[in-house]
């Protein structure tokens, strides 16, 4: 009986050109993918090679990205792309970070925003420069933030909330101000069909509420509790106190007689 590296050895020997052909084959396709980053380059602060953001959108993007650099002396990239080709985001966009050069060199204050559209996945790279007080736990819940608008495929007030909150606190630790930030602020995300959208209360309504919880509740439960006792406890002493020194039954019993003897 053959064994199975008996079996493994003969074929090995007889058939060696096969697999120098297979192995050939599989290398290029290999490095295909792994390299997709390499052929995007940049078209200016916003990217959106996935076309998936409006005119408005990249025109909010581009003023607030070009102020943030002249104020700031920090770089904002955003870039969209619909496939990671089975690249794992991080590294995706560390290689495309790195490759642009996003930020000025020798400060590293860069970030690149980068979404990938089909594969449902997005990254932050935060250059060195910006790493303090741009940590991964900030960043992360920037992220989270965006979610709802990409469960809902609304990409436009994703990205723009994603870098509106990433540039304001560039622009706090540079101590300027920014104009294409002045009033804005990003919709919140569209309930789902069937749904209410929660509503903020306003400051009006918040008073109502205070004035009825903190000072109608209590009213009610002395009036209803408290206040009924009282009333029962006043009642009882007005019904139970006989005139002095006359029981309740003869009191009763002498005001009749009384009656009948001033009658003529």
């Amino acid at each position: 009986m053959r064994s199975f590296a008996n079996l493994f050895k003969s074929r090995s020997l007889c058939g060696p050109f096969p697999l120098l052909i297979l192995f050939l084959a599989i290398i290029p396709v290999a490095t295909v993918h792994a390299e997709q980053w390499k052929k995007l380059n940049p078209q200016g602060y916003v990217n959106d090679f996935a076309g998936v953001l409006n005119a408005t959108t990249v025109e909010k993007l581009t003023e607030i990205s070009t102020e943030v650099d002249q104020k700031a002396k920090a770089q904002i990239a955003v870039v969209t792309i619909k496939t990671l080709e089975g690249d794992p985001v991080e590294d995706f966009a560390n290689h495309l970070f790195q490759k642009w050069g996003v930020g000025y060199k020798g400060t590293d204050r860069g970030v690149m925003v980068l979404l990938a559209t089909e594969d449902h996945k997005y990254w932050t790279e935060v250059g060195y420069g910006l790493e303090p007080i741009l940590p991964d736990g900030k960043v992360g819940g920037f992220g989270r933030d965006m979610v709802p608008f990409l469960r809902q495929g609304n990409y436009n007030d994703a990205v723009v909330q994603m870098v509106s909150q990433i540039a304001e606190v560039i622009a706090q630790d540079s101590h300027v101000s920014l104009d294409s930030l002045a009033g804005f602020r990003a919709p919140a995300p569209a309930a789902p069909e069937g749904e209410a959208r929660e509503t903020p209360l306003t400051m009006k309504q918040r008073i109502i509420l205070y004035l009825i919880f903190f000072v109608g509740v209590p009213f009610l439960f002395w009036l209803f509790w408290g206040g009924a006792a009282e009333v029962a406890e006043v009642s009882a002493v007005l019904v139970e106190v006989p005139p002095v020194g006359v029981e309740p039954a003869e009191a009763g019993n002498k005001s009749r007689k009384t009656l009948r003897e001033r009658a003529p």
